[in-house]
């Protein structure tokens, strides 16, 4: 799960990218759901499958569709923060990689000097029930854009100039 996202004053902007993989001896459909942040809107949905690259379709809460996509892959509302995909026809050792891009605005507050703003992003992980596995995260945040004067991070990630990077394997995530 390869994450990256720019920030550009309150403006986050993020893609994710989710690897997987068909181990399995028949061809399968795949079916995945990720967190998005309150307030995101999707600005992408696609899905990779070795060199090509196809855009799938993001139904609309109020016109989703009885069947995908003119890709044949669609991205919806699953409600309460979640989005759920479906990836048709993944054939036996299959690579597949899903590709979602979101934009969010974060809201600053004021720093205890009163001088500058503190912007906090978080990368949505958890929900109710037990963490799935991920085999490879990677994630990095690049706050360039912004000129910030600090940044700080949690989970063990690495300030890397004016980004944060995490890279963890065999990660079962407990926080966003």
């Amino acid at each position: 799960h390869e994450v990256r996202a720019r920030i550009t004053r309150e403006l986050a902007e993020t893609e994710a990218r989710t690897t997987f993989f068909n181990g399995g001896s028949a061809t399968v459909s795949g079916d995945f759901r990720m967190a998005l942040p309150p307030g995101a809107i999707v600005s992408r949905f696609a899905v990779a499958r070795g060199e090509s690259v196809s855009e799938g379709h993001v139904a609309l809460a109020a016109r989703r569709p009885s069947a995908p996509g003119p890709s044949g892959n669609a991205l919806e509302w699953a409600g309460d923060g979640w989005v759920r995909g479906t990836i048709p026809s993944i054939a036996p050792g299959e690579v597949v990689t899903v590709i979602v891009a979101y934009a969010e605005w974060l809201s600053p507050r004021p720093k205890g000097d009163g001088e500058n703003l503190v912007v906090e992003y978080r990368y949505p992980m958890t929900g109710d029930g037990a963490p799935p596995l991920v085999g490879e995260l990677f994630a990095r945040v690049d706050a360039s854009p912004s000129r910030p004067v600090s940044l700080a991070a949690g989970l063990g990630a690495r300030v890397d100039g004016r980004a944060v990077e995490l890279r963890r394997p065999d990660f079962r995530p407990t926080a966003d």
